[in-house]
């Protein structure tokens, strides 16, 4: 993930691989609620937490902070900030025409954009239409994480009740991530470590094929399951610890305040996220 966690969208946050232009759309949003108050639209004490208010927190009303601006700047901002980026402006040039006439104090009037289909970058470097909005990958993933571990040995009907419980469990982990107040800008642990924790304690009760889970009568597989939970946690927190360590006593491992706040694609590899197109 590299930008400025300021002008970043949720999808980068989230760390989303199929980035379009309409990430960039939401940086001129942030650029220009800027301009109008003076004020990031979202703000935190460090750049993490910049970014989680970007994923999760409802976009700020710049009426609130400068009231005198005409309403219908308020409208694109709102637009061009959408947490979902099929709300969003299809393009900058859209942007500014709807901020054209806000700025003339005539009645912004916006039509929802097609959902169907947007432009993507090919390995080429051209565009193409492609669908948009059908799934997100986090959730596309949850069920791949959580029936992995028993794969071949859950039949169908158990594979589908281990998705759906993953499902919401793994949501339900991400939205508390900031309640817990930890660091988690992937979604590490609400996704892979939360998911990955559900599928292995499931096999031990839902394994009916090669061996036979709690509920196919064998109590004692749910116990191996959980062993082998915590041994793997024990491990990987064991191995980071060290990892960590060495790297703080090496090279550090955090950068100066001034130094996130610009963004590490500037402070640290001299360049920006995005070139002009």
């Amino acid at each position: 993930m590299v930008g400025t966690p300021s002008y970043m969208s949720p999808e980068q946050g989230r760390g989303e691989k199929d980035i379009d232009g309409r990430s960039d759309v939401y940086a001129l949003g942030a650029i220009l609620f800027e301009m109008l108050t003076g004020e990031m639209p979202y703000q935190a004490d460090t750049p993490v937490g910049v970014m989680l208010k970007h994923i999760t927190e409802p976009v700020p009303r710049v009426l609130d902070v400068k009231p005198d601006l005409p309403p219908g700047c308020e409208t694109v901002i709102e637009r061009a900030l959408a947490k979902d980026r099929t709300e969003r402006f299809g393009t900058a040039g859209d942007l500014a025409h709807a901020l054209t006439s806000a700025a003339k104090g005539e009645q912004v009037t916006l039509t929802r954009p097609p959902a169907t289909l947007a432009r993507v970058s090919t390995p080429t470097g051209r565009t193409k239409p492609a669908q948009a909005g059908s799934s997100r990958k986090t959730v596309a993933n949850v069920p791949a994480e959580t029936v992995t571990p028993g794969a071949g040995y859950v039949g169908p009907f158990s594979a589908l009740l281990i998705g759906l419980v993953a499902g919401a469990a793994c949501y339900a982990a991400v939205v508390w991530k900031g309640r817990l107040g930890y660091d988690d800008s992937l979604d590490v642990v609400g996704i892979h470590g939360v998911g990955g924790i559900l599928g292995i304690l499931a096999t031990g009760l839902l394994a009916s094929v090669g061996f036979k889970g709690l509920l196919f009568g064998n109590p004692g597989q749910l116990g191996i399951q959980a062993l082998t939970v915590a041994v793997t946690a024990l491990f990987a927190f064991v191995g980071t610890w060290i990892i960590l360590k060495v790297i703080d006593a090496t090279v550090g491992l955090r950068i100066g305040a001034e130094d996130e706040q610009r963004g590490l694609d500037l402070s640290q590899h001299e360049e920006r996220a995005y070139s002009g197109e």
